[in-house]
């Protein structure tokens, strides 16, 4: 059917046949049914013509029909199970004299020209697969007109048959043994029967995971996860069977099989997503079928239960379940949030990709921290306020009085929180008011029956806030504004709003109207773009940074005599602007930008330490990196003097000089970071949130003189970062440090098994929170190359590059001065190519 051209009648009724008959034959009729009150217009049809598909499926497949002798060269031994496509045969392909499994695909498949279509295009596409946890396909044919293919034969049981086998046992009382004997395994040493039950259901789920994570990077879909479909051998294998349902990724709208909107897959293993027919499904909805088979398994209860399909579906559309620790004493916090995470009813509220779920899991068989985190007040506050907008605006509003910068951009965490919290420290009863708000919109969620009245009282006690305390700062109800616009485009119940939008693409559209919305307020519209060049520099997106804030330096540059307020706000959008030419290059620019920021940082009076010492550490680095060694001297003394040189500040500003010598002069950059670190940390406790960068950049300096000193520095850092309220375990600068930890071990030759799988995810959440082009994202993703290499995974080590831009990126972070190095990744590619055995493509690289 040509492109764009709107589907007939029948090809509905067709495709609507074909999804109802990829079911087990016992729930045909209940799919129809189900298809007949979705589409009454087609309903006659499409019982006539299932009518007529299952009298030819009766006659094909009489009840006791002896198997057929022979499909091609592959003769039939027995018979080993059937299914919603076909009946599955145990038997020996004579030319290479080994036993496969021969499925032969229903006659009834034969009467659509989509059905045999689809089977040929996805079979081809499972096919490509190659992976220890993915049924391998020797062969596809054709016998009498009957499609079949030959598939691995497997020793062992499904999932779903351990699963019933030990229905009556508690949970807690099992071990990695009882799977053992239910197997017939003879080694019960190997990993998944070594240690408990948990830890079985662990080393299942994450085999399974990096199955998913090998299909879904090469386009496939599987769509019906669940215990019935993962065969457990005796050598201690989990494979993922029946890509039957899956979907190709690529397939474009007009091929897609899921276009109706029909729903596939089985009930109880259904992401939301899937039970609302929705048309595009994606990736996290196979995350979703491992998080229930997971929770099945460390349970031996679903999730979801209810009196019949209708009920089920009801249950797993609310999204409420009892957590697996009430019902599985053994399992920890962590591994209750994995499964709460994938479950999650949302799909980005999920792990974004199976890569991720895997990487936690390993994780977790490490007992190392993982990157989920169960859906905090920020998270269960957007829910409720899509559910009820109305009634939490006012709450909302008075929460970003108190807070400051949205969630939603918590890149400005460092750099932006000082300023907005002196502009709201002005506003103190608005922050009273706020701190109420909050804690009754918490109350709101924990207790849905007193929401209504709680709600409207803290919309009552913020309002009255706003009333009486906007009125006496303009300037901060203009930036309060435009935070909420925001949050308000991210919101879908709020005129449209896209949930999905990326930090960069949120804050560009509340940019385009600034000028014209505050024309008329140029004190508000200045500080509006000072907190735009902010967030645009927190996010590496320098040049819109520095448009922003060469328009604040503007407006400022005409006020600086009215006071020290303003000459601060000059002093800041100077400093803000100094940084992004840096950042683009510009190293004069930069260092006489900084200069210009520090005099005017000076000449305020109430301008404060932290603004001289963010000044100083700026022109401080920014000198370093020119190699002007009287220059930093002489910042030295006057940091020591305007700053004490026993505070925390000075300590930033040693940080930023030793981490602009590192290269250069890396024994002075030793000497000035290992005086900036106990200014900055206490053992594992941070002082100031500098104390971050001030051991990172110390352990870079020692890695090649004391590896194994270096490593112990990070790791005692990544632990007091994942105490520290400015950190946690997510935080980009805790994933930029456990990055660096990797690496060293890497190197070291003592990096985890899961490495590679760990880099992955870091990468996937970095890129995701910081934007592609921005270093440290760009850093771990090399580093998942280097993973990758260094454990004989070449071909693997490729499809990184490739499928995330690595040359191109490396070379646009490498422009702007950081240690990345184009050569190191081209390098890197050469080798590749050459323990691949292609050496000419190595040439290539080689000469770049």
């Amino acid at each position: 059917m040509p492109e764009g051209t709107p589907a007939t009648p029948t090809d509905a009724v067709e495709t609507l046949l074909v999804e109802c008959l990829d079911r087990d034959p016992g729930e045909w009729q209940m799919a129809i049914e189900a298809a007949c009150v979705a589409h009454p217009q087609l309903a006659a049809e499409l019982r006539r013509r299932f009518g007529t598909v299952r009298a030819f499926h009766d006659a094909s497949f009489p009840t006791g029909a002896p198997a057929p002798e022979r499909l091609g060269e592959f003769r039939i031994t027995g018979v080993l199970g059937s299914g919603g496509m076909g009946i599955v045969y145990r038997a020996v392909q004579e030319s290479l004299d080994r036993e496969v499994a021969v499925k032969l695909v229903r006659p009834e498949y034969q009467l659509f020209d989509s059905a045999r279509a689809r089977f040929h295009r996805e079979v081809m596409a499972v096919a490509r697969l190659q992976h220890p946890s993915v049924v391998a396909i020797h062969a596809v044919g054709d016998a009498g007109g009957m499609a079949f293919y030959a598939m691995e034969l497997l020793d062992g049981r499904s999932l779903a048959d351990v699963l019933a086998a030990l229905a009556d046992r508690a949970p807690e009382s099992l071990r990695g043994a009882d799977l053992c004997a239910l197997l017939g395994g003879t080694k019960s040493s190997t990993p998944l029967f070594a240690g408990s039950w948990v830890d079985a259901c662990l080393d299942i789920a994450s085999q399974v995971a990096s199955a998913l994570a090998h299909a879904h990077g090469r386009g496939i879909l599987h769509r019906d996860i669940k215990p019935s479909n993962i065969v457990l051998t005796r050598e201690g294998r989990a494979v993922v069977l029946d890509f039957g349902l899956a979907g190709v990724l690529e397939e474009s709208d007009s091929d897609r099989l899921t276009r109706t909107g029909s729903s596939l897959g089985t009930t109880a293993y259904m992401a939301p997503e899937q039970i609302q027919g929705q048309p595009h499904i994606g990736a996290t909805a196979d995350v979703y079928g491992l998080g229930v088979t997971l929770y099945e398994m460390l349970t031996l209860r679903l999730p979801f239960e209810g009196q019949g399909v209708a009920a089920t579906r009801r249950r797993i559309l609310s999204g409420a379940h009892a957590p697996v620790r009430t019902r599985n004493r053994r399992v920890s916090e962590e591994l209750q949030t994995v499964c709460q995470v994938a479950m999650a009813r949302h799909p980005g509220d999920r792990y974004p990709s199976a890569t991720a779920l895997a990487a936690d899991l390993e994780h977790l068989a490490q007992r190392r921290p993982i990157l989920a985190r169960p859906p905090g007040l920020v998270r269960r506050s957007w829910r409720f306020a899509q559910r009820h907008p109305a009634r939490v605006t006012a709450a909302l509003l008075a929460a970003v009085l108190a807070v400051g910068v949205p969630t939603t951009l918590w890149v400005l965490s460092r750099q932006h929180a000082g300023q907005l919290q002196r502009m709201v420290d002005r506003e103190r009863v608005a922050t009273r008011a706020a701190e109420s708000a909050r804690t009754e919109l918490a109350a709101a969620l924990r207790d849905e029956q007193t929401a209504r009245e709680r709600a409207t009282a803290a919309e009552r006690t913020a309002l009255a806030a706003r009333d009486s305390e906007m009125a006496k700062s303009g300037e901060l109800h203009d930036v309060v504004q435009f935070l909420l616009s925001l949050f308000s485009a991210a919101v879908p119940s709020v005129h449209g709003g896209d949930p999905d939008l990326s930090a960069h693409e949120l804050v560009r559209r509340g940019a385009r109207g600034v000028d014209a919305a505050l024309a008329r307020r140029p004190a508000s519209r200045a500080r509006v773009r000072l907190l735009l060049a902010t967030i645009f520099g927190g996010l590496g997106r320098f040049a819109e940074a520095l448009e922003h804030g060469r328009a604040a330096v503007a407006h400022y540059e005409g006020t600086a005599d009215s006071g020290d307020g303003q000459r601060a706000l000059l002093a800041e959008s100077l400093r803000v602007t100094a940084v992004c030419h840096a950042k683009l290059g510009q190293a004069s620019e930069a260092i006489r930008t900084a200069q210009r920021a520090l005099d005017s940082a000076e000449r305020s009076g109430t301008s404060g330490r932290h603004l001289l010492a963010r000044c100083l550490s700026d022109l401080a680095e920014m000198r370093a990196a020119a190699a002007d060694n009287a220059a930093v001297a002489q910042l030295v003394a006057r940091a020591a003097r305007l700053l004490g040189d026993g505070s925390s500040d000075f300590g930033t500003v040693l940080t930023a000089l030793g981490a602009g010598l590192s290269r250069t002069s890396p024994r002075t950059a030793e000497a000035l970071l290992a005086r900036a670190v106990p200014l900055l940390v206490d053992g594992d406790k941070l002082r100031h949130p500098f104390g971050a960068r001030a051991v990172l950049a110390l352990a870079r300096v020692r890695r090649d003189r004391d590896p194994e000193g270096a490593l112990a520095l990070l790791r005692q850092l990544h632990r007091a970062m994942g105490k520290a309220d400015e950190f946690g375990q997510t935080h980009f600068r805790t994933l930029e440090v456990e990055t660096a930890i990797l690496e060293l071990e890497l190197s070291r030759g003592t990096a985890p098994a899961g490495a590679a799988i760990r880099l992955g995810a870091i990468a996937e959440r970095l890129e995701r929170g910081l934007g592609l082009q921005h270093a440290t994202a760009v850093t771990a993703r090399l580093q998942e190359m280097k993973a990758r290499l260094v454990t004989g995974q070449h071909r693997a080590a490729l499809a990184v590059c490739a499928e995330h831009d690595l040359v191109r990126r490396t070379r646009a972070v490498a422009s702007r001065g950081t240690r990345t190095t184009v050569a190191n990744l081209l390098r890197r590619i050469a080798l590749c190519h050459m323990r691949l055995g292609e050496p000419r493509r190595a040439m290539v690289h080689q000469r770049d």
